[in-house]
């Protein structure tokens, strides 16, 4: 979407074009910030229906179920706190095994 180059002739007409250029960047910065946002709100409901269509539509009802559930802001953001205790769980566990399998060998792993 390449904007056409224009015949800038003297210092306005350069000014002018700078300034409808920069107009044209706030207008993207925008639309960015509006897909990006749209994106951090529907992160979920997307990554099931990418990830695991195949589990939605055999689900039936509890896809559906599913889909409505990952829909609600406060589940969701329940979710992602639930997710990240426990993947801090895990790498607090897997520090703990790369100690003990250290400890054994003389060296960490």
């Amino acid at each position: 979407m390449a904007i056409p180059a224009r015949n800038i002739q003297d210092l306005q007409s350069l000014d002018r074009e700078i300034c409808l250029l920069r107009t044209r960047a706030k207008e993207l910065e925008e639309k960015i910030d509006l897909s990006f946002n749209y994106l951090q709100d529907h992160y979920s409901s997307m990554t099931m229906k990418s990830v695991f269509p195949f589990l939605l539509q055999k689900a039936g009802i509890t896809g559906a179920i599913i889909q409505v559930f990952l829909q609600n802001k406060r589940f969701k953001e329940s979710l992602v706190k639930m997710t990240d205790y426990l993947f801090e769980k895990v790498a607090d566990g897997l520090d703990a095994l790369n100690d003990k399998l250290a400890s054994k060998k003389g060296e960490r792993v």
